[in-house]
């Protein structure tokens, strides 16, 4: 799956935590990112430069703990070795 991929690749690069936005009216999206355990930060809002005037997108802010459970070398997550036979 990819959410989950991205997930583990961000805990490998050493992170303990992901985060993301949704558009506020999104609730499909909100919905998707709640059953795969994201949990709901608050919300936020971004500025886009449009013509001569900026418009605001209200989003809501989600975050997930991705702390990686693989072996750490150095102070950074290393992939897991993975062994065959006995």
């Amino acid at each position: 799956m990819l959410l989950a991929d991205a997930e583990r690749r961000i805990a490998l690069s050493g992170h303990d935590e992901a985060w993301l936005t949704v558009v506020l009216s999104n609730d499909p999206a909100r919905g998707f990112y709640e059953r795969h355990g994201w949990r709901r930060d608050g919300p936020a809002t971004i500025e886009i430069e449009h013509g001569s005037r900026p418009d605001v997108l209200y989003l809501w802010r989600f975050a997930k703990s991705v702390t990686c459970l693989t072996p750490v070398l150095g102070g950074r997550a290393v992939a897991p070795v993975l062994r065959s036979g006995p």
